[in-house]
């Protein structure tokens, strides 16, 4: 799969500087809160049962990749397709405030190698604009190129991700899709899955769930300075 120039060029630019062991960040549902987003949109319009929280929304997506409930409406469906790509949608997504500190805090040791995400490179000028309007830390910022499909955003995300090591040797992600494909392509370095823990997922030799972003913070802590 042709991953994107970006990507490439972020290798070379990390190899050149010999930079090992960075970690990269993804941001939907890691750093924004999306799934908050698509569940106010479509329970504003789609009203639905009360068993079907924000919380159960959030999870059921992160280790299926599908939307609970107006996954089996399709107007409800077709209207959270529409918001996929848009940039306006996501520009007025909240972050996830307990992110931020952590975030300066892994820039500052030089641990932050990027920002990895499915959105579409047109909305790599939006997301870098929300980043820094939000108080995140710079770096480099992967998006998916047009090329790519929606259908094939995971398989392109660990290909990435696999391209990128040892220069980046750690992802912090929310969906387990990327976990199992990184595991079933041996990946050597680490998946740490934000937002769950043991009972939602079974840790691996490759990934292991962090329910927090305290824990994270705490794990990044033993890591030596760059």
């Amino acid at each position: 799969m042709d991953l994107g120039e970006q990507v490439y060029r972020l290798k070379e630019q990390l190899a050149a500087e010999g930079r090992r062991g960075l970690i990269a960040f993804d941001i939907d549902d890691t750093l924004s809160h999306t799934s908050r987003a698509f569940y106010q949109k479509l329970d504003g319009l789609f009203p639905s049962p009360s068993h079907v929280t924000f919380e159960a929304t959030r999870k059921h997506y992160a280790l299926t990749g599908k939307v609970l409930y107006w996954g089996d409406i399709l107007e409800a469906k077709e209207h959270a397709y529409s918001l996929v790509d848009s940039s306006e949608f996501h520009s007025e997504m909240d972050a996830i405030e307990e992110a931020i500190p952590i975030m300066q805090k892994i820039h500052e040791r030089n641990l932050l190698g990027c920002y990895h995400t499915a959105r579409l490179e047109t909305m790599q000028s939006m997301t870098r604009d929300w980043l820094d309007d939000r108080s995140f830390p710079q770096s480099p910022l992967i998006t998916r190129p047009k090329h790519v499909s929606h259908s094939l955003q995971a398989q392109w995300k660990a290909e990435v991700i696999i391209y990128l090591f040892p220069e980046v040797a750690f992802l912090v992600d929310n969906d387990t899709r990327i976990a199992r494909q990184l595991e079933n392509n041996r990946y050597q370095g680490r998946v740490l899955i934000i937002g769950l823990n043991e009972r939602d997922y079974t840790p691996t030799e490759v990934t292991t769930p962090v329910e927090t972003f305290v824990d994270l913070g705490k794990i990044f802590d033993t890591f030596p300075e760059q």
